[in-house]
């Protein structure tokens, strides 16, 4: 399994944010992108984090000479979509992949719950640490390619992935999980 940090967005919503990539500031007297390392490592060898960045990411890479071992990808289509970052994320790989924000906290708990997860597809939709509201993804290998695919992007996509993780067999609209975890 491989954890991705996915930390090349341009925190455009958030415009204190501009001389430096947001994961690199500090939270509680911590670089947030460190936390996240950090919390990574509980998990798997630094060989097996990958930080996709784009955004200034030269920042982010003076940062990560601190960790050699770490893969750095650079996402060049940041502006674009975030689905790009996932698609970095997941080049020349073959293996289970995990998600996480570069800028956001999870608790270990969590991560361990995801990271453990043997189905397809596992979500935690909404975890609240500090100040945050948060996700995590975790795609087993054999369903990596549906990020890959154009129609990720798509409302259709969106629908399915719902429906799958809900274990319904139509989208009904409701979403009705704002907190905790779909396995």
């Amino acid at each position: 399994m491989k954890i991705a940090i996915l930390a090349a967005g341009t925190s455009k919503y958030f415009p204190l944010f501009i001389d430096k990539p947001k994961c690199l500031y500090h939270l509680n007297g911590v670089i947030q992108l460190q936390r996240v390392i950090e919390d990574a490592r509980q998990f798997v060898a630094d060989k097996d984090i990958i930080v996709v960045a784009g955004y200034k990411n030269e920042y982010i890479k003076e940062f990560l000479k601190e960790y050699p071992a770490i893969t750095l990808k650079i996402n060049e289509r940041y502006k674009e979509s975030a689905i790009f970052s996932f698609r970095k994320a997941v080049e020349n790989e073959d293996d289970d992949m995990v998600f996480i924000l570069g800028d956001e906290s999870i608790r270990r708990k969590n991560i361990q719950r995801i990271c453990s997860s043997h189905r397809k597809l596992a979500i935690l939709y909404h975890d609240t640490y500090y100040y945050y509201s948060v996700g995590i993804l975790k795609l087993r290998k054999d369903v990596l390619d549906i990020v890959k695919d154009d129609k990720y992007l798509s409302m259709e996509a969106m629908k399915e992935i719902y429906c799958f993780a809900n274990e319904k067999d139509i989208y009904d609209g409701n979403f009705t999980i704002n907190s905790g975890i779909c396995l």
